[in-house]
């Protein structure tokens, strides 16, 4: 079974009360979303995803601006979540990763820990559900012998494609959409062991570019150190929601993209 729990259809037991209440707020968040709650199981985004896996419950928009607070959710000022600051993910929608029955216990478990991010490969997303994040031993604060997990803070700095390759579909009108995912996660204080310096900036820019006006370049890699024969972080990182940023254009041309013109290229 994946280590996030009981699928969304076991979630809905319970009480009487407790399981109509539950199945409400499904098919509210269904409606709310115009269907697009089944899109990642239909193939929308062109991902493959287990639909049990997923709880619609708690998804969500991220708004720009407070303006429009029915289509969304947006605060200004950021949010404690375990001591660290929360800003709202402007831009992103986040897709329920099924974890916990209901709020009060993902509190219990997890209320103290702090909110972080993990980009990846869309190909990837259901072996991270499934398995956990995998542990890496490549990075560049990577030391021989001890494989790691890198998160942030920040989902603008996870979701350069150096972490979030992007990937283009093209709609019923023709039209062509850019997709890009990134993991947003509960990581537990205690197994943050230092951070960082972002590693992607020319070192020509490193005191010129900004890369989230929220943080600090220099706290921008949390590095969450693993253990020997342990190929996979399931204890002390939770997955509990797939961000998905959706435009009409090439994210690189997006306002919050300008400081990816910065970035280190690859040599090949």
């Amino acid at each position: 079974m994946p280590p996030y729990g009981k699928n969304v259809i076991e979630g809905l037991n319970g009480s009487a009360r407790d399981s109509a209440a539950r199945m409400e707020a499904v098919r509210q968040s269904c409606s709310s979303y115009n269907g697009q709650v089944e899109s990642i199981t239909l193939g929308d985004f062109g991902l493959s995803i287990d639909h049990k896996l997923m709880d619609p419950a708690w998804n969500r928009k991220y708004l720009w601006s407070s303006e429009d607070s029915e289509k969304g959710e947006y605060w200004e000022q950021s949010l404690n979540r375990g001591g660290k600051p929360y800003f709202c993910p402007s831009g992103w929608k986040r897709y329920g990763v099924k974890v916990a029955e209901n709020d009060k216990e993902f509190n219990a478990r997890w209320g103290n820990w702090y909110i972080a991010y993990h980009g990846t490969r869309s190909e990837y997303a259901t072996n991270i559900l499934t398995s956990g994040l995998r542990m890496s031993t490549k990075g560049c604060f990577y030391k021989k012998g001890l494989p790691r997990v890198y998160l942030s803070p920040s989902i603008e700095y996870c979701a350069h494609p150096r972490y979030a390759t992007p990937w283009t579909k093209i709609d019923e009108n023709g039209k062509t959409r850019w997709f890009q995912l990134v993991f947003q996660c509960r990581v537990n204080p205690q197994s943050i062991k230092t951070t960082e310096c972002e590693t992607l900036i020319n070192h020509k820019y490193k005191n010129s570019v900004t890369v989230d006006t929220n943080f600090d370049n220099n706290e921008l890699e949390w590095i969450i150190p693993g253990k020997e024969d342990v190929y996979y972080i399931k204890d002390d990182i939770i997955c509990y929601g797939i961000m998905m940023r959706i435009s009409d254009m090439d994210p690189k041309c997006l306002p919050t993209s300008k400081w990816w013109q910065y970035v280190f290229h690859d040599k090949n």
